[in-house]
Order: structure tokens, then C-alpha cells, then sequence
């Protein structure tokens, strides 16, 4: 790629322009010459690939039917059975079947390329076995002893060998209180384990950038400081970039569409610019200010959970969120915006800004605009306390993204009005 004239700010003050229409004008006329200007996005593959290498474990037990548990998580399959695209490197297999002891109570690997690792489990009949009644208010899977029973609250765990055992939960979006329940089993007997599941609000502070932007540098800063002092469920930052002070900022010409639906969004006229939850922090270069409007959106309860899960294939990462009514008083007119972003990217050399660590930047989000000035987003439509609606999105993967770096951010939001963000959910801890 060439090097073409770049637009450069040396101001201290926010760079602005003289309106939205002004800037989607200039962001039409630029598409057409980014491929001779601006700064390459950094290419994870040079060779272009767009695949990741994977391998297989094979899992067996004597007792076919048994859950599957790959490092902590539940697999969704049960013995026998593949687990396909497994990422290379270190791995950890466990099976539960209710009324058996696995022999070895777990298998560690570690997993090559293109191969297929051979996992079997003895599975030992329990003697005197008891059951653990499960209770909570939405459908968590329930785990025993760290290993995924295959169960969902409310259920009983039957088949459970006598002695001490942990029971926790799992339900993206909430969190079980308490985190988990030790209990006594005893031959023959029912065990209570009784759970309740809040939903932790968390605040998406969209920081608006330009790798050109010199003001832009130490609203960054601020904005980490201020986030550094909120725990990392309840609050997140989005880095959508736009194609001002500094034409061919290389994270806008990845997808342009994107991010200039989100800067359509709150016709962003200026920079830096931060939004908490959909409103505008006047003063982004303030780590005070940031901090104190992250904590009057924290302080507004959410009548929403937002759960979201993430699995990174060979060739594409597979999302699925759901969106759950836990209140009434639910907005109809909300949208749900799923971000896809690369949660570190270094560019080097830096940009003409000096700055060259970019976090949760924004690469894509479904439903996309089809068009200019469309928004993009899901619409919701009106949802029920107790009800939940799924959606599932697949992202192909490209060269230049780091795919064990993609992680997903989605939200709820109104498109029209204050454009308030209502609840946000995570497929990643910050």
C-alpha cells in the first residue's frame, strides 16, 4: 500500500466538523482512495490465511452417556463422541454420569494440529448413592464438583456418591448468589442446594477515536483509569473509529459501515468522544468525569440480562446471545446491537498520534447496516418479564484479526431519543 496525503491535527482542542451529513459526504468521497492512503491495519496471518489450526479429542467410558467438560466448560456432548475444532494446546476432559465414578477423574492433553487424541474413562458403579435438588429461578446449568451434569435448574442431580460435594451454576448474564453450595450427601437422601440468580448491570462506554486524533490520546488514557476502578463486570469500553481529523485511520477502512453506523448513531461531530451507556460524557479527558458517569448508569437498574457465548472454530467464530426479561417496564422500541471486536490490537509504527494500543476495537456488529445511514441492529420488540429471546450470529474469520483475540460485546439500545443503553453482556471478561 502507497502512501497518499493525510489530514493531521495538531490541535489540543476536540477536532470537529460542521455536520453529520459534511462527514458522511467526506467518508463517501474517501472510500474511493483508502486503498492508496492511511496506515495498513495490522494483518495477524501476513499469508492471508483465514483458518485456524485445530485437533480433535475422541471420548469414551465404559458407561456410554456420560456429560463431556472441556476445561471447565460444558460441551453440550456426552460420551461416546468427538469434540471437534479444539484449539491447540493444553486441554482438560471430564465426564459426569449420575450414579458413577469416573477412572481417572479427569485427562489432561495437550492437543496438536489436525490430530485426533484418544480420551477414555472407567466408569466404577457408586455404592449408597444419594441426590442433590437443585433450585433457582431461571434455567442454569447445573455443575457438580466442577464437571457439567448435563442438568438445568431446577433439577435433582441423582446417583451422587456419598461424601462432601460443591454444586455451582452457570447462566451468562447472571450470577448465582451464592457462588456455590457445599453439601453432605448421604445414601438415599435428597440434599436441598437452593440458589438465586441476580443480573449485574454493566455499563458500555463507546470511545470514539481516529489514529489521528491528538485529543483522542489522553481521553484513552482517562477512560482506562476511570474503568480500572469498576470491577470488570460493570463495565466495558467499544472503540469504534471514524475517518476524521485523519483520513485512512487503517481501523475504520477495515469495516467502514460499522463504524460509521455507530458515529450516524449519536452523530458524532467532534473528538474525542465517549457515550456511557448512550450519553455523552461532556468532559472525555476526564478520568473524574468518566468514573462518575459510569456510576449514574451503574446506579439504574436494568429490567434485562443479557447473556452471550462465543465459540472460535477452524474458520469462523459462532455467537449466540439471549436477551432475558427479568422486570417489567421493558422498553419496546429497544435494538440489540452485537459487537464483534479484537480485544488488543498493537499498531506499529504507531499512528500519527503516537498511540499504538487500541482495546475492544470495533470490527463488525450484527445485524449490519445494509446500506448508508442504515443503523443496523436486531430489534427486540416487546419482551415479557420472564421471557428470552436467542439469537445466533456467525462471523467468518479474515488475516487480519487475531481470532483468540475476538470477543463479542452486545447491548440493548434505544436508535431513536436519548439512545439510552439499557443492559450490556459480554462474552469475555475485560
Amino acid at each position: 500500500m502507497s502512501s497518499g496525503t493525510t489530514i493531521r491535527s495538531n490541535a489540543q482542542s476536540p477536532t470537529r466538523f460542521t455536520g453529520w451529513r459534511a462527514f458522511l459526504a467526506l467518508a463517501a468521497m474517501s472510500a474511493l482512495v483508502l486503498a492508496a492512503c492511511g496506515q495498513e491495519d495490522p494483518t495477524f496471518r501476513p499469508d492471508g490465511g483465514n483458518t485456524v489450526q485445530t485437533g480433535s479429542i475422541a471420548v469414551t467410558s465404559s458407561a456410554p452417556g456420560a456429560v463431556i467438560t472441556l476445561d471447565g466448560d460444558a460441551t453440550g456432548h456426552t460420551t461416546p463422541d468427538t469434540l471437534q475444532e479444539v484449539s491447540l494446546g493444553a486441554h482438560q476432559v471430564r465426564v459426569f454420569l449420575g450414579g458413577y465414578t469416573p477412572d481417572p477423574a479427569e485427562h489432561e492433553l495437550v492437543v496438536e494440529a489436525d490430530s485426533v487424541h484418544n480420551v477414555h474413562f472407567d466408569m466404577a458403579l457408586v455404592q449408597g448413592a444419594g441426590a442433590i435438588a437443585i433450585e433457582a429461578p431461571y434455567p442454569a446449568a447445573i455443575f457438580l464438583d466442577g464437571v457439567a451434569t448435563g442438568l438445568a435448574a431446577p433439577d435433582t442431580v441423582e446417583g451422587v456418591a456419598s461424601g462432601e460435594h460443591t454444586v455451582t451454576l452457570d447462566l451468562p448474564g447472571f450470577r448465582s448468589d451464592p457462588e456455590e453450595i457445599r453439601v453432605t450427601v448421604l445414601a438415599d437422601l435428597v440434599v436441598p442446594a437452593s440458589f438465586d440468580l441476580a443480573v449485574p448491570k454493566m455499563v458500555v462506554c463507546e470511545d470514539f477515536s481516529n489514529y489521528g486524533c491528538i485529543p483522542c490520546v489522553p481521553a484513552d488514557a482517562a477512560l482506562r483509569e476511570a474503568l480500572a476502578q469498576f470491577d470488570e463486570e460493570q463495565a466495558i469500553s467499544l472503540n469504534p473509529h471514524l475517518n476524521f481529523p485523519t483520513r485512512g485511520d487503517p481501523f475504520y477502512q477495515f469495516n467502514p459501515q460499522a463504524n460509521e453506523a455507530r458515529g450516524g448513531l449519536f452523530q458524532v461531530l467532534q473528538m474525542p468522544a465517549i457515550f456511557a451507556n448512550g450519553t455523552r460524557i461532556q468532559d472525555p479527558r476526564s478520568t473524574e468525569a468518566i468514573r462518575s458517569s459510569v456510576e449514574a448508569q451503574l446506579a439504574v437498574s436494568t429490567p434485562l440480562a443479557i447473556g452471550v457465548r462465543a465459540a472460535l472454530g477452524s474458520d469462523d467464530l459462532r455467537i449466540t446471545v439471549d436477551v432475558w426479561g427479568v422486570e417489567g417496564g421493558i422498553p419496546s422500541n429497544l435494538f440489540l446491537f452485537t459487537c464483534i471486536v479484537e480485544t488488543t490490537v498493537i499498531l506499529d509504527p504507531p499512528g500519527p498520534n503516537g498511540l499504538s494500543e487500541y482495546r475492544n476495537v470495533l470490527r463488525h456488529f450484527f445485524p449490519a447496516p445494509e446500506a448508508s445511514g442504515d443503523l443496523g441492529g436486531e430489534a427486540l420488540g416487546p419482551l415479557q418479564s420472564g421471557a428470552r429471546r436467542t439469537f445466533q450470529y456467525t462471523y467468518p474469520l479474515s488475516a487480519e484479526v487475531d481470532p483468540v483475540r475476538l470477543g463479542v460485546i452486545a447491548f440493548a439500545q434505544e436508535r431513536a431519543g436519548d439512545r439510552r443503553v439499557i443492559q450490556t453482556g459480554t462474552s469475555f471478561s475485560p
